[in-house]
């Protein structure tokens, strides 16, 4: 098994804890701007933002807390589930989001 820093000391607890909530800060700021500039319909907006939501909670539990499920065998599951269906479903519905906007431009225009 690998030795993590926090294990080494290389870093302290509580710089892993201040890293973490930057990275978690971070991505919800970086997703919420790009949600905010993807789509005006609200309830796509409320959507996506959920979803990014979920998946930030999911990172986080994988590994921290009091049963991280990473550890008892449902680590397969998550990943085939944030990394397969929400990943690739989200970004296909985006990708028809948006091809459906420039083929609405291009016969407006």
């Amino acid at each position: 098994m690998p030795i993590t820093n926090n294990e080494q000391k290389s870093i302290s607890a509580k710089e892993l804890k201040w890293g973490l909530i930057l990275m978690v800060m971070a991505s919800f700021l970086s997703g919420s701007f790009l949600i905010g500039i993807a789509y005006e319909n609200l309830s796509d907006l409320f959507a996506f933002a959920g979803l990014g939501i979920l998946a930030i909670v999911a990172a986080i539990t994988y590994t921290v807390g009091v049963k991280p499920y990473g550890y008892m065998g449902l680590g397969d599951i998550s990943v085939l589930v944030f990394f397969g269906l929400l990943g690739v479903g989200g970004t296909y519905l985006s990708i028809i989001v948006l091809l459906l906007t420039i083929l609405f431009l291009v016969f407006v225009y």
